[in-house]
């Protein structure tokens, strides 16, 4: 689903098609339908809440409607032409009441012929357009039919009437949960204005699950020159400190001829038969090496760092 939010529910929908999938034409219907009962075929026209259309054969720019009678909006008002008449005015009408500019703004466009409305009698009305115009059946299926009734229940405003829709399709709008539902699924819901915004919000959330990539720098070199064994702790080399410099707590690696041969931490880091928290590049230490004992003259002991790098999809891609 492309929809960027839960749609509005107060008759005419936003978020294009989608909005009009869910939940448009499930809690209205209009007075045409496109026919989707045929995937191998282009839709056609079908009844709606209007029985049948036909154009004025001598004035071809006045188009008759004939309404379904018998029909109830979910608060139990009946759907007439009143109705019809009504939600015209709300996207035409500016100084109507129940005019709304947010409505033009999502469906006006989609009525480009439109003209004029009037009721003939209680289920029919005839509409005018423009000019002679047969996309105007097309047109008319955009439009969905909200409940006057429900609109005056509202206190007359559109955004109450949303949290309370009524309509006459198959599907009955009680409660809006969307958000409590996500925030109790510890989904993440954000409302953007600027499509860039979200774009680079987005990467960023999914770079933040990539694996981020280790770096190892070697920040200290040490050369051992002596080793002794003590029966108590057991082998120390006795070491001088080439370049950088090492620490209690630092990471570090043993190479023998080039080769890695262990790689661990410290047991201990004395300087004259004292504990040292830091030894430094041209000064001599003894180390004991956490679980190793097989030192031996001439080895290297490389003190590393390892830093976590976060990683980008580009890296990840690449």
């Amino acid at each position: 689903m492309t929809a960027n939010d839960v749609p509005l529910t107060w008759g005419q929908p936003d978020n294009g098609f989608e909005g009009y999938r869910t939940p448009g034409l499930m809690i209205y219907d209009a007075l045409i339908n496109f026919d989707l009962t045929s995937s191998d075929k282009a839709s056609g026209l079908i009844p709606g809440l209007a029985e049948s259309w036909e154009v004025n054969p001598a004035d071809k720019t006045k188009w008759t409607f004939k309404l379904r009678k018998g029909v109830k909006f979910h608060d139990g008002s009946e759907f007439n032409a009143d109705a019809v008449v009504f939600n015209i005015e709300s996207l035409f009408a500016e100084k109507a009441p129940h005019y709304s500019a947010r409505m033009v703004s999502l469906v006006g466009f989609r009525l480009p012929a439109y003209k004029a409305v009037r009721k003939i009698d209680d289920y029919t009305v005839e509409f005018e357009t423009k000019a002679p115009d047969a996309f105007w059946p097309y047109q008319i299926c955009y439009m969905l039919i909200a409940s006057p009734k429900g609109w005056e229940a509202a206190g007359k405003s559109w955004e109450e009437f949303a949290k309370k829709p009524s309509g006459t399709g198959p599907w009955k709008l009680t409660a809006l949960k969307a958000r409590e539902f996500a925030m109790r699924e510890g989904v993440d819901i954000r409302v953007y204005r600027i499509i860039y915004e979200m774009e680079s919000n987005v990467k960023e959330a999914l770079e933040g699950m990539l694996r981020p990539d280790k770096r190892e720098d070697v920040v200290g070199l040490i050369e051992v020159r002596q080793t002794f064994h003590v029966p108590s702790a057991g082998t120390i080399a006795g070491c001088f400190v080439v370049s950088g410099a090492i620490k209690r707590q630092s990471q570090i690696r043993l190479l023998r001829e080039g080769k890695q041969v262990w790689a661990g931490t410290i047991g201990s880091l004395k300087r004259f038969k004292q504990d040292a928290s830091e030894v430094k590049a041209g000064y001599e230490c003894g180390i004991l090496l956490n679980g190793m004992n097989d030192v031996r003259e001439g080895d290297s002991i490389e003190v590393i760092t390892i830093t976590e790098v976060k990683r980008t999809l580009e890296q990840s891609v690449a």
